[in-house]
């Protein structure tokens, strides 16, 4: 069985998004793992690989899908792998080293790149203050039997946080910088709309993500 599960709920009218899900997570470094799609609708476009599962399911939210996607992993990590995001190589291995070193059930970004497919404009993001830790839900990685004692909340926005909330009032949340290590893309089905911290140049995106927006948008 796989140490790592990386989870990507999904559905068909996203389905140009998910080629680079899949090419981000067949470069990382950390190769025990497999990768759960699950969509909504039809899903044409496949990429066929003996790590990946695509399985079909009925309408229903984020939250509940999410939930879904856990209970039939396989791995003892799961990883948030959403379709719309940029994963540089060296993700999965950094992530499982930080729960092992750092003792905690959760481990996320609290910094990150944007990049808005639209505009072409790119920002950072840095949340949390003060000594508040705090990690986004498209970064987090985290034990299989955590999520089981804190299942998600149904809904169509913001189950992730109540996952973070959780393991920050249970002090198993750790948060590392992600800058250059993930890029999310803004588009018109984003789920969720942070604010912009600060604007940046297309030459601060990781190159990797760089060469693939080139080929993929």
């Amino acid at each position: 069985m796989p140490t790592v599960t990386c989870i990507c709920p999904t559905k068909d009218t996203r389905q140009a998004f998910i080629p680079l899900a899949i090419e981000c997570f067949l470069q990382q470094d950390f190769t025990d793992s497999e990768m759960l799609v699950v969509f909504e609708g039809f899903l044409p476009a496949t990429i066929t690989n003996p790590r990946i599962r695509y399985i079909r399911v009925p309408k229903m939210d984020i939250g509940t899908k999410r939930n879904w996607c856990n209970e039939y992993a396989k791995g003892r990590v799961i990883a948030h792998w959403d379709d719309d995001d940029w994963s540089c190589p060296t993700r999965l291995t950094e992530q499982v080293s930080r729960i092992i070193s750092q003792r905690k059930a959760v481990t996320g970004y609290f910094s990150m790149n944007f990049f808005d497919v639209r505009s072409r404009r790119v920002s950072q993001i840095i949340t949390g203050s003060g000594h508040l830790p705090y990690a986004m839900g498209t970064s987090l990685c985290y034990l299989k039997s955590f999520w089981e004692k804190h299942p998600f909340p149904e809904g169509h926005t913001g189950e992730d946080i109540f996952l973070v909330n959780e393991a920050r009032r249970l002090s198993q949340l750790d948060c590392a910088n992600g800058l250059g290590k993930m890029v999310v893309r803004r588009h018109a089905e984003n789920t969720c709309q942070a604010s912009e911290d600060e604007l940046m140049s297309m030459q601060d995106l990781p190159q990797g993500f760089r060469n693939a927006i080139h080929l993929n948008l």
